[in-house]
């Protein structure tokens, strides 16, 4: 049994979300309790939002649970995850300028798969992203495209399973990041960092 909760109303484990282009501020407060939900959220705007109710960060709980978050405009993702056999896949683009993208995604239990992506087409803007899972079986990689500062912080605390990362900052100006990983298994862990053009 799943339990949602998107805008205060319970539905279905599959769900679509879809805001308005033409509104200032597109906000999604969600909440996932339980087993195989299938959650897409698709917002076009000026200010996209994703977190838990009262500022919190949203909150998916349960196994093999998938989140697909995309947003164009000026963007903001604060997710938590909590179970076993779960993906995240989020898509934030940037269009003009002056605009930000800023995700933080945390995840706790074992076989985790988070794949974010960061781009923007036209002005210079601001791609931040932090990124923390503990368990084993992990699985993150991070794409940062465009003209603006790319900063990534990943923190991977492992226990004895593989753990991998992949990071890629691409772009014509400054980029920085922090990768700590804590993994039992050397032989099981890997990182790869790209940057540039």
């Amino acid at each position: 049994m799943v339990k949602i909760l998107v805008l205060l109303l319970s539905v279905l484990p599959t769900i679509i979300l879809a805001d308005s282009q033409y509104t200032n501020s597109n906000k999604v407060y969600l909440s996932v309790d339980g087993t195989g939900a299938n959650i897409t959220v698709d917002q076009n705007g000026n200010r996209n939002r994703v977190y838990g109710i009262d500022d919190r960060w949203a909150e998916i709980n349960g196994t093999n649970n998938t989140v697909n978050i995309k947003q164009t405009g000026r963007n903001l993702i604060r997710l938590e995850q909590i179970g076993n056999n779960n993906t995240v896949i989020t898509d934030q683009v940037n269009v003009g300028s002056s605009n930000q993208n800023i995700q933080k995604i945390s995840a706790q239990g074992n076989n985790i798969s988070v794949t974010a992506q960061q781009n923007n087409y036209g002005g210079t803007n601001i791609h931040s992203l932090e990124a923390m899972a503990v368990g084993n079986g992990h699985t993150i990689t991070v794409d940062q495209r465009g003209e603006g500062a790319h900063s990534a912080t990943i923190n991977l605390t492992n226990a004895g399973g593989s753990s991998n990362i992949m990071l890629n900052q691409l772009g014509n100006t400054g980029a920085s990041y922090s990768i700590t990983q804590s993994c039992a298994n050397l032989s099981g862990c890997s990182v790869s960092v790209i940057q540039g053009q």
